[in-house]
């Protein structure tokens, strides 16, 4: 596999030891969380330095590790050594820091699933037999990830009593057979903590499976230490020497090919050494991994990595975060395309109901008759409870708030072409005048409302842009058209496309459908043998 190489010798950049490099608590110990301080170690204008410390005072906190730092090169923008797939934004920084348009354009809630009014304690119940309990809040991270589905517990400190609440409930409730670990991260709190809990839930009879989940393996993967690898199997059936005991396993959290390096792998392989399998869920965010080809490189050397890749996930509808999500539409294109490579390496798209309705699967129709790429503005899920509930994918943002969020962005990279006034006004010539505002209850697909596309390479986020006056005035939809195809003629060409610098294609024999020729019946359906989405 190919590791992502980040900087040379980084530790000498933030004035370290390569000891105290590769020491977790250093790295905990010099987290960056102001944009002066990030200003020393890549490159940002006094314009984008006063508007990441604008966004941070409004409540969207940074917080990034040296050794995360490290992976977006010295220019972010305009990616030194990583894979661009048209926004030229490094994934790693859009990840990491903080930029205005997670607060101009004012969407979302703050607990999309609902989590406070389900829980018992610090544990979360969604389903039946299993579910989360809060080890600590987003604010014991070791970094503050811009997409997190609980920024708004940064800053606080878990509470002891919640924990023995929820531990309690567990106990009396026999049908829960498999406990998450989570937070914030179940690694970020100390080893003592993190012990007592496990010893709690050891002795639960009926708690078969514990799940470690833990974003350290990624943003800090010296942390995971043989010492504590060490006390968490004891409390394990495979490693601590007792059937009785429950199943422990790690689910992490990767969502770009950069995060995957030499240094990920070592902390993997200690994982993996010390007797625990570990999984992987990703989410899907706009120029982070809205690509077949970030997305295919990424789950391949990540199952070569002994890392199963388990979700993606849809991106949550959370206050601050209407410019990273997806349409299901494109997601939905890159899960067909992903059927290509290796089959151990696919994972599940999901996306986690609003409301707390558990995770619904996307996966596309393999059937070409009812195979459909196109957006939707409202779509029926059917819930595991076999509930039909309607679920609007995007954002709904005031049209104000766009423009200025988009004139921000537009500083904030340097770009013009976002929206300059010109395009603002071509814009106004779009919007509704006469016609009533949509029904979205009656609304089938993007046929029936004005699309905007975006010719700028950078930014653009899909949301739906609705009257200042009035949020069910649907003005028009941005970026929701489906991928591009990347067609092979012939059987030579595909096997042409292989990796190649920032190139990514399968290694090893492409499938080939039909190799002996199409008839006209078959080629009116599927006219290439071998198709790539770009």
């Amino acid at each position: 596999m190919e590791y992502y190489l980040g900087r040379e010798d980084p530790w000498k950049e933030f004035g370290a030891s390569e000891e105290q490099w590769k020491d977790w608590r250093w790295q905990r110990s010099n987290v960056i969380t102001s944009p002066q301080e990030l200003s020393g170690y890549i490159d940002l204008s006094d314009s984008q330095i006063g508007m990441i410390e604008n966004t941070i005072k409004s409540g969207k906190p940074m917080r990034i590790t040296p050794y995360y730092t490290s992976l977006m090169g010295r220019n972010p923008t305009s990616v030194e050594g990583g894979l661009s797939i048209g926004y030229n934004v490094n994934g790693v920084f859009l990840q990491a820091v903080p930029t205005p348009d997670m607060y101009l354009m004012k969407a979302g809630t703050p607990d999309p699933m609902s989590e406070g009014s389900r829980s018992a304690g610090a544990f979360y119940q969604r389903y039946v037999d299993r579910g989360a309990l809060m080890s600590s809040p987003s604010g014991q991270c070791h970094m503050f990830c811009t997409h997190c589905q609980r920024g708004k517990d940064q800053g606080n400190e878990a509470v002891q009593k919640g924990i023995d609440e929820g531990v309690e409930y567990i106990r009396r409730n026999e049908n829960i057979s498999e406990v998450l670990i989570t937070g914030g991260d179940a690694l970020a709190i100390s080893g003592r903590k993190l012990e007592s809990i496990l010893k709690s839930l050891s002795g639960i009879g009926h708690v078969e499976s514990v799940r470690i989940a833990s974003r350290l393996p990624v943003t800090n993967p010296f942390a995971s230490d043989p010492e504590r690898l060490e006390m968490i199997g004891r409390y394990s059936k495979h490693t601590g020497g007792s059937s009785d005991l429950p199943n422990i396993y790690f689910a992490t959290h990767a969502n770009s090919p950069e995060e995957l390096t030499f240094e990920m792998q070592e902390g993997v392989s200690r994982i993996r050494r010390a007797g625990f399998d570990i999984r992987n869920q990703t989410v899907l965010l706009k120029g982070v991994n809205d690509d077949f080809k970030k997305m295919s490189r990424m789950f391949m050397d990540m199952h070569h990595m002994g890392i199963n890749p388990r979700y993606i996930f849809q991106c949550h509808k959370v206050d601050g975060l209407a410019s990273k999500i997806v349409p299901i539409n494109v997601g939905q294109y890159i899960m067909s395309d992903l059927r290509g490579q290796e089959g151990s390496s696919i994972p599940t798209y999901a996306v986690n109901m609003t409301g707390g309705g558990g995770k619904v699967v996307l996966t596309p129709q393999s059937d070409f008759g009812m195979q459909d790429f196109g957006y939707r503005l409202l779509r029926n899920m059917r819930t595991w409870k076999n509930d039909v509930v309607g679920y609007e994918e995007l954002m709904r943002v005031r049209e104000s708030d766009y423009v200025k969020a988009l004139y921000a962005m537009s500083e904030f990279y340097g770009d013009s072409s976002i929206l300059d006034s010109s395009e603002h006004d071509m814009m106004e010539e779009m919007f509704y005048s006469d016609d009533k505002p949509i029904d979205i209850g009656r609304m089938a697909n993007a046929k029936d409302i004005k699309v905007r596309e975006s010719a700028s390479g950078k930014y653009r986020p899909s949301v739906i842009v609705v009257s200042d006056n009035d949020p069910d005035d649907i003005l028009y939809v941005t970026n929701v058209s489906t991928p591009e195809i990347m067609t092979f003629d012939n059987k030579a060409d595909a096997l042409g496309y292989r990796r190649n610098g920032e190139e990514l294609g399968f290694r090893g024999q492409p499938y080939v459908t039909n190799p002996q020729g199409f008839s006209p019946d078959y080629a009116a359906v599927r006219e290439p043998d071998f198709t790539l989405s770009v």
